[in-house]
Formats: structure tokens, sequence, C-alpha cells
């Protein structure tokens, strides 16, 4: 947790003042809503997994964070060191970062330049060819 920096993530300890049966009780909520499942692993422990509806809505809800971290950035100077850039989360999940770029090519206007060029200089190469795309349409 301490090494990929989940500690400091929104959601670490947000149970934390729940009784064991209140988290379990959502966990089962969830589970019934098609959101999370339990799968076994190789030793046959219990491990609580995602469905593919689950991970979507997850994925949404880090894309609105992102965005909004991208929108705060617009017309400041400095570089900003955005927590999806791979520098920063080697870990991050790249579909994720691909519909926060969908979610900013609809909205950004010429004034996000500045910061899309200096987002795109830190980028695998297959983000900044879609950072690119979104960096030419808004020069023209």
């Amino acid at each position: 947790m301490k090494r990929l920096g989940l500690i400091d993530s929104e959601g670490h300890g947000h149970f934390a003042g729940m009784s064991e049966d209140d988290v379990l009780a959502r966990i089962d909520t969830l589970i019934h809503e098609g959101l999370l499942s339990i799968e076994r692993s190789r030793d046959g422990l219990p491990l609580l997994s995602y469905t593919e509806s689950g991970l979507a809505v997850a994925k949404g809800y880090v894309v609105e964070r992102w965005l909004a971290e991208v929108r705060a950035a617009v017309g400041k100077d400095e570089a900003v060191k955005f927590p999806f850039l791979m520098e920063v989360n080697p870990q991050r999940n790249h579909e994720t970062v691909e519909l926060l770029i969908e979610q900013v090519s609809a909205e950004a206007t010429p004034e996000w330049l500045p910061m899309l060029r200096l987002w795109r200089t830190s980028e695998t190469k297959r983000l900044r060819g879609r950072l690119g795309v979104v960096i030419a349409r808004l020069e023209c």
C-alpha cells in the first residue's frame, strides 16, 4: 500500500469507522448489485473483485476526479504532476487515462493547449498520439 501510494488515495480508510458487520453488509449489497464478485485465489482464499460493470463505474469515478485536476491546471504556467502520469503512477490503468483523454477532448478549448502540451511530454507513445490529436484539433 505504501509503495504504490495507495495509503494517500481518497478511498483508503473509508470504512475505518464502521463495524465489520456494516462493511460486510455494504460488500454484500455491491455483490447483489453486480458491481463486485468473489473469486478464489490459487490458494483457495476469497478475493473481492470488480465485475465488468463495477470496473466501469470505478473507472468513471477516477476519470471524474482526474478531470477536475486537469481543469484546475488550465491556465497555470508550471508543469503539474498529475496523479495519472506514468512517472507518478506507473501502475495506472491505460484505459482509464484514455477515457480521461476522451473527456478532455470533449471540453478542451485553446486555453488548454499549454497544459496539454506539457502533459503530452510525460506520456507513453500511444497516449502522446491520442493527446496529439486533441492538440491538433485545438490548434486549428
